[in-house]
This record gives C-alpha cells, structure tokens and sequence, in this order.
C-alpha cells in the first residue's frame, strides 16, 4: 500500500487554500507550515502539488506562482521550454531519417515519420517562443506563431 508523507498531505492541504496566481516564496511556505524548504521539503512541496493537480511556474531559487488565467499559457511554453534540449534532439534524429530514407518508406511508416517530425516542430516552436517572451533582452523581436487563442 502506497503512503503519503506527512509533509506532503500537511503542503497540499495548504497549497489547496492558495488563491489562483500567487506567488509564494519558500520562506512564506516554510513559515506557514513550519516544513523546512531545503531539497527534501520541495521534494514534497512538488508532490503535494502533483498530488492537488495545481499548476505552478518556478521561479528560480525564491518560490513558485499558482498559475493563473493570465499566465496559463506561459506555464505551458516553460514545460515545453524546459523539455526543449531533449525534443532538439529527436526532431534531428527525425530529419535525418527523413532525408535518408524517406523515398524507401513504406506508406504507413512515412505517415507516422511526418507526423512525428510536425509534433516535434510544434514543441520546438512553442519553446521557441517562449524564449523570446520571456527574454528581455530581445524587445524588439516577435514570436513566430502568433499567441492569438480563439474563444470557443
């Protein structure tokens, strides 16, 4: 039988009474709960999130924000901007058996090497754009797909 930690049901009972968009430093979050945040505590501070299915963006080596509306797409460009290195990597596994051995395909494998190749491209580009949204070093330059989300 799998147990929770303590600490972890103590986090997301409090992370659970957080309003939407917040941010909470470790030091807030330590002195509410009385949980050190040193590797052990994020530890359980990020299960009790996984655990409440609350959505957060880092921010580095001060705390978190509960995701919010607003920043809903921007939590989703870190995830993808995070797993970037990783997506690099296939999309140019994917181009190079494109190039060498898409002619030699049969008809079902070809399907699935394209479709492959235009999810790996999205990835890419999502994380593309987050880096110039958040960079601000580059105000002048814009995201290659437009941000504008219809409202169904």
């Amino acid at each position: 039988m799998i147990t929770i930690h303590k600490d972890t049901k103590i986090l997301q009972t409090y992370l659970e009474k957080q309003k939407e968009g917040k941010e909470l430093s470790f030091l807030k979050i330590e002195y509410d709960t009385k949980i050190r945040m040193d590797t052990e505590g994020k530890a359980h501070l990020r299960s009790a999130l996984y655990r409440a299915n609350i959505e957060y963006i880092s921010i580095y080596g001060t705390g978190i924000k509960l995701v919010a509306p607003e920043t809903s797409v921007e939590c989703i460009s870190q995830r993808f901007s995070k797993i970037d290195n990783a997506v690099r990597r296939g999309s140019r596994t994917n181009n190079n058996i494109i190039d060498q051995f898409i002619d030699k395909v049969n008809e079902d494998d070809r399907g699935t090497i394209l479709l492959a190749g235009s999810v790996l491209g999205a990835m890419r580009a999502s994380a593309k754009n987050y880096r110039i949204r958040a960079s601000k070093n580059r105000p002048n330059q814009k995201p290659s797909i437009p941000e504008y989300v219809p409202k169904y």
